[in-house]
């Protein structure tokens, strides 16, 4: 090495930056500051049809209808939304039969729901970002 030329700074070692990673990405996941979003191909995983629900709610028992509909096992989107609706919510099921006894049978039965609009998804082009190709989604 010649005078006045400086050495090649160390790098990290990659394990080292790997549990640096991970501790940092453990403390932003703890601390609500970064989370998670996974697209999923339903169909491929059994549950074919799909639904989006708008319901008008009464105004204070908004939250609390929003965390019934959240616990449920077939949504998989629920918020409260502004305009004619005010929750919001998307379903999945393994069929018609379980989306309409979902509707009629679990849904149906909470008081604070005034009205309830059912739009079944047809054909789905896109999800949350992704494109699909059938049933698959596209990489």
């Amino acid at each position: 090495m010649k005078t006045g030329e400086r050495g090649t700074p160390s790098l990290p070692r990659p394990h080292r930056f790997r549990l640096h990673a991970r501790r940092r990405l453990d403390t932003l996941l703890a601390n609500g500051q970064a989370y998670v979003h996974t697209d999923v191909a339903t169909e491929l995983l059994g549950f074919p049809t799909a639904a989006s629900l708008w319901l008008s709610v009464a105004p204070g028992d908004l939250e609390l209808v929003g965390a019934h509909l959240a616990a449920l096992q077939q949504t998989t989107f629920v918020a409260a939304v502004s305009g004619p609706a005010n929750l919001a919510a998307s379903l999945v099921c393994r069929s018609a039969t379980e989306l309409y006894r979902l509707l009629t049978d679990e849904i149906g039965a909470i008081d604070s729901i005034r009205s309830a609009e059912l739009s079944p998804v047809i054909r789905r082009v896109k999800q949350a970002g992704t494109v699909l190709h059938g049933t698959r989604l596209r990489l």
